[in-house]
């Protein structure tokens, strides 16, 4: 018989052999399910946790919890640990805030003076009455020549108080006819104990100091004196020296009108055009404008740069090769009026080419770029190849590691930041040190001034050490943009750009990188009615205090930056709304690079229409960590069901071939076994 008539003819022993295949299918996929089975039912240890107590009830009407840890060793945290719960919030009346103060200031011609707040406590408190910030006082005026400060003498310190300060009262001043240019050391803190009615502390002697005249007034409201001398050798600076006073400024302005471009010659010759000045510019960094300069110029020989800007002690041209980050020092301006600055550029000294020309500005609150113009170079006959300038005969615009670390040197000791124990340190590595502080002021940012902005370009003090930006310079890299506005907009604000956004930051993914610390939070997310009506989403949280912090909305990506307040809270709302479903928020802080250095926790949320809804913690990771184990038990199912239909199949196919069989026998009167 041959095998394709004995498959076509129905010979009941096809039926035998196509039901033994199909067992043995079933029986293997019975034996998958089994050991899937059995893996899901592996004996395991589940952790117990440990945990802080419960902290207070928030105004979303949850309390949180930390895991402090977790028991037998060698678990399997099968669980997530229980951090939030829901609570009943009760609104409780705030202590009243106390205040301490820095010491009055000089009693100014309008007759008042003023002092700084320098704290409040405890935290959490309520300002039921404001800082008495500013009082009523007798003006004296300067007399001519060098002025004597008055030496003053005092009552014993009083007990220290609960405040921890104490004070002293004034019994007299001497010598006759001095002048009260500084004010008397009546209050210092001391460490308060219950125990004992005072606190000893060293006696020290206050400085004394002379000064020159005060300088006439700038247009900035301001007006100067310099030190002359201070004593005795080893007095302490209990304040410091008095060198600047507001004044009243009486200038007019005068706006040149503009004129058409000049094209310059060999010779001496020039067409003035004048730039219409921005006089609402902030009096930090007033812009520095070009009176004779536009873009585009060409340049042959020697050319006078005639410019304009408010309040400048001095002005410095430079040459920045268009694509480069490098720059040559041209000269140092010469102040030919109350505003007005002048040069005479020797543009043969300099190779041919395309560059941008800037300015460098210095004033009373550091320095900074700004007014710069592109133009050409040709000294050559007409025709010639223009040079392009080499980096070489060019300076790089960053701060080298020898200025980076006096200045960090210098922010070290005002913080009084403790020695660096890392190995590394010792290398004098200016990022290891810049980290080093940074740390510090996390753990204790009231011991880093977070309120100071030295030179006033809006990043505190803390973030200047952050991003490595000069605290003396309003502008870092010297581009015209100030170090504030970079980071806001999310530029380098130590990488030099001429306007073309080469300084932009890559942000770094928190979900991937950074580590977590306390001091920064998204504490909730809100849908909130804007002023036009609008329901807009709202997030909220913590950082430092006075500092720039990066946030992050997955899963968009929208990365955004908001300035925290002085108590480090935070609130941002989006311009426009996210789609309806489950999304994450964080909060981190990076350096000038993009690079993370702190971050939060993330929050998780669920956007529908109208309305939002906070995840807590454990909720939003069980949902991710459910859906493995939905699958694996999907998956089992599906074999076990996949072993029952083909064993059927079996099973029918071999009742097939016994009832054929049979028959075959019925038909032929043959017994065969």
């Amino acid at each position: 018989m041959k095998m394709k008539h004995w498959f076509s003819d129905g010979h009941p022993q096809k039926y035998h052999i196509a039901s033994l295949i199909f067992a043995v299918i079933a029986f293997g996929l019975v034996a998958t399910t089994t050991i899937l089975a059995e893996d899901g039912s592996v004996a395991i240890t589940a952790c117990s946790y440990s945990y802080s107590d419960w902290g207070s009830c928030q105004s979303t009407g949850k309390r949180s919890r930390t895991v402090t840890g977790y028991s037998p060793s060698g678990c399997t945290k099968v669980t997530l640990p229980s951090l939030t719960e829901s609570c009943v919030y009760v609104e409780s009346v705030a202590p009243q805030c106390v205040y301490t103060y820095s010491n009055w200031g000089l009693c100014q011609g309008n007759e008042k003076q003023t002092r700084s707040l320098l704290s409040k406590s405890p935290l959490g408190c309520e300002e039921y009455t404001r800082p008495v910030l500013e009082q009523n006082c007798t003006y004296v005026a300067a007399v001519s020549g060098v002025t004597t400060s008055c030496l003053y003498s005092y009552s014993a310190w009083g007990s220290c108080q609960l405040t921890g300060k104490r004070s002293r009262t004034v019994t007299g001043y001497s010598p006759s006819g001095c002048v009260q240019t500084n004010v008397p050391y009546t209050v210092e803190s001391c460490s308060y104990n219950s125990g004992e009615s005072t606190t000893e502390t060293k006696s020290t002697v206050q400085c004394v100091y002379s000064y020159s005249n005060w300088g006439t007034c700038q247009i900035n409201g301001k007006r100067t004196r310099s030190l002359t001398s201070r004593s005795p050798s080893d007095c302490v600076e209990y304040t410091h020296p008095t060198l600047e006073q507001n004044c009243i400024y009486d200038s007019s302005t005068v706006v040149m009108p503009s004129s058409s471009v000049p094209n310059l010659s060999e010779s001496h010759s020039e067409t003035p055009q004048a730039e219409v000045r921005n006089l609402t510019t902030d009096n930090t960094t007033p812009a520095f404008s070009f009176m004779n300069i536009v873009d585009g110029m060409v340049f042959r020989g020697n050319y006078e740069i005639k410019g304009d800007v408010r309040g400048a002690e001095s002005v410095e041209y430079y040459l920045v090769p268009v694509g480069s980050n490098t720059y040559k020092y041209i000269g140092k301006g010469s102040h030919v009026s109350e505003t007005g600055w002048s040069l005479i550029f020797p543009s043969k000294e300099f190779p041919n080419g395309e560059f941008y020309l800037r300015v460098k500005v210095k004033n009373m609150y550091g320095e900074y770029g700004s007014g710069q113009r592109k133009i050409h170079i040709v000294n050559q006959d007409s025709g010639a190849t223009e040079r392009v300038p080499s980096d070489d005969e060019f300076i790089p615009f960053e701060m080298n590691k020898a200025q980076k670390l006096v200045i960090l040197q210098k922010m070290e000791e005002e913080f009084q930041v403790p020695k660096n124990e890392n190995p590394d340190a010792s290398s004098g590595d200016p990022d290891q040190q810049r980290k080093h502080i940074f740390d510090f002021c996390q753990a204790q940012p009231e011991k880093c001034f977070p309120e100071r902005d030295s030179d006033k370009d809006g990043l505190s003090d803390i973030d200047e050490i952050r991003f490595g930006t000069d605290p003396q310079a309003a502008d870092s890299d010297l581009d015209g943009f100030i170090d504030g506005d970079e980071v806001k907009s999310g530029f380098d604000p130590v990488k030099y750009s001429p306007g073309d956004h080469s300084d932009q930051m890559v942000f770094e993914s928190p979900k991937m990188h950074g580590s977590v610390a306390q001091n920064y939070a998204v504490q909730n997310v809100t849908m909130q009615k804007s002023d036009t009506g609008e329901q807009k989403l709202r997030l909220e949280g913590k950082g430092l205090p006075n500092s720039f912090v990066t946030i992050y909305i997955y899963s968009d990506p929208i990365v955004l930056t908001v300035k925290t307040d002085s108590e480090g809270n935070w609130t941002y709302e989006l311009d426009k709304n996210l789609e309806d479903g489950n999304h994450e928020a964080y909060v981190a802080v990076t350096d000038n690079t993009g690079k993370i250095t702190a971050k939060s926790e993330p929050i998780a949320f669920v956007k529908i229409a109208q309305a939002v809804t906070v995840l807590p913690a454990a909720e939003a990771a069980e949902a991710t960590q459910t859906l493995p184990v939905t699958q694996s038990r999907t998956q089992r199912d599906l074999l076990l069901l996949a072993a029952i239909i083909i064993a059927a199949l079996a099973v029918a196919l071999a009742t097939v071939g016994f009832i054929k069989h049979k028959r075959s026998l019925d038909v032929s009167g043959e017994t065969k076994l």
